[in-house]
């Protein structure tokens, strides 16, 4: 590892329960964990790893949060939170499903999925541009408190997208071609303020072989 880097491994929370009906806008709605979710932290309960790093960081989503604090429990770690590492914040639209999106929204959806233009924004929410941005300034200050260390980063697929995209050279408004599964981990390599190469991503059971 040279000087003035970091490793962030970034996680995925564990899985979440969407509802019955379907999938629904999710960034900035706080929904709770699935059972499936519950499942998969109690494999981090059962097979602690034995590496230990100097500090858990995590999205203040409530999923997220959860699932940073069953991995720090293992270590004996606090976790620190920020709001600036949730999901994109999808406006007016959140908690609404997919499908009615796509039925009352149809052009907006076409907008969102031609996935070409970084200032697309749902009603009220967020554009791609500036998730981005916001979501390097918070991983930025976390590399720049632990320079030359691997540290987890428990956040959502939307901010593990963005990593991945910027070292891939693709515009903050591609979502779809690296989304990460529930409790996965992504590790990138953190310097002068950007990702700057991947070195894992969307691995499971990733706690095993820290």
């Amino acid at each position: 590892m040279q000087l003035d880097e970091t490793r962030l491994i970034l996680i995925r929370h564990a899985h979440v329960d969407s509802g019955k009906n379907g999938r629904r806008m999710c960034g900035w709605l706080d929904l709770p964990l699935s059972s499936t979710g519950e499942l998969q932290l109690q494999c981090l309960r059962g097979e602690p790893s034995e590496f230990k790093p100097d500090a858990v960081y995590a999205s203040s989503s409530l999923r997220a949060r959860l699932t940073a604090e069953t991995l720090a429990a293992n270590w004996r770690l606090p976790v620190t939170t920020d709001p600036d590492l949730r999901e994109i914040n999808s406006g007016a639209l959140e908690g609404m499903l997919i499908e009615e999106v796509k039925h009352r929204f149809p052009d907006l959806w076409t907008r969102n999925a031609s996935q070409d233009d970084a200032d697309f924004a749902w009603p009220n929410g967020e554009t791609y541009k500036n998730f981005r941005e916001r979501v390097f300034r918070a991983l930025d200050l976390i590399a720049s408190r632990h320079r030359n260390a691997r540290i987890p980063v428990v956040t959502h697929t939307g901010v593990i997208a963005q990593a991945v995209g910027a070292i891939k050279g693709l515009s903050p408004a591609v979502w779809e071609h690296h989304r990460a599964g529930p409790l996965t981990a992504t590790e990138v390599i953190w310097r002068d303020g950007v990702p700057v190469q991947l070195l894992s991503f969307n691995v499971s059971g990733w706690w095993r072989e820290l």
